[in-house]
């Protein structure tokens, strides 16, 4: 939602990932449309790999609880209403994942066989923010005859400031996510993020001791390797493979 927009202002609020088609502008005032994806629900295909090569499987990945108790159809059993209940908040439903069709008309021509089963996914923001961007355009060179040159990018400079609050504020908390961005031409240049990472139990104050901080910079945007610590997301970094390899470090000392 936009607030406020001049040419060197935009304050808007939005969910964490931030539509594209808020940032475009159109000076004439015109009517203008376009086509795009839907962006309520979403499919998940499956690439494999044989031999090092890729290839799609044809697949999409779906889930289900493990335990059910519908119909038998072919290889696989329907999942109930029942199934995907569970007694209490604190209890959790186990789920299985299944390859299956991504053709819509497959879905429609057998809505009988795969009830109860997750076959698309919708995103859910867990944060609202709000950005401000002031922005420098760039001289024009006007000459004689009405003829007007842009030699630099539009908009030449952006800086925007983004602030962060979890969705509903649970337990009072106003705050999750500080972040600066500097761009050129639309293209990041660099970016600050600081990100409330203890958010939960108790002791949740913006404070230092909770926040994980990161850098993001041009060589992102043209896909360059990063420097070690470089993110926008400012989460406290694990490795799987890093702490198999502790892991088996550890045993092996052991025995």
């Amino acid at each position: 939602m936009v607030h406020h927009e001049d040419k060197n202002l935009l304050i808007e609020s939005h969910s964490q990932h931030l539509d594209a088609s808020l940032l475009q502008d159109d000076p004439s005032g015109a009517v203008g449309y376009g086509f795009q994806d839907g962006q309520e629900v979403h499919a998940s295909p499956l690439v494999t790999r044989f031999d090092g090569r890729e290839a799609e499987t044809g697949s999409c990945l779906a889930f289900a609880p493990r335990g059910k108790n519908g119909a038998h159809v072919a290889n696989h059993q329907e999942a109930t209403k029942t199934d995907w209940t569970a007694p209490s908040k604190e209890n959790f439903i186990q789920l299985e994942p299944w390859a299956v069709p991504c053709d819509n008309a497959w879905m429609k021509d057998n809505w009988n066989k795969w009830q109860g089963y997750s076959f698309y996914t919708a995103t859910l923001p867990i944060e609202k923010c709000l950005t401000i961007t002031f922005s420098i355009m760039q001289p024009v060179v006007a000459f004689v005859g009405g003829l007007e040159l842009e030699l630099l990018p539009k908009p030449l400079f952006e800086l925007a400031t983004t602030v962060c609050w979890p969705n509903k504020m649970p337990g009072g908390l106003d705050l999750s996510i500080l972040r600066s961005e500097i761009k050129s031409g639309g293209n990041l240049v660099f970016s600050r993020t600081l990100r409330l990472a203890k958010r939960f139990g108790q002791g949740t104050d913006f404070v230092k001791a909770n926040v994980e901080s990161s850098y993001q910079t041009s060589k992102h945007v043209v896909g360059l390797p990063e420097s070690e610590g470089q993110s926008r997301s400012a989460f406290d970094k694990m490795s799987l493979l890093e702490s198999k390899q502790r892991h088996g470090r550890v045993a092996a000392l052991e025995n």
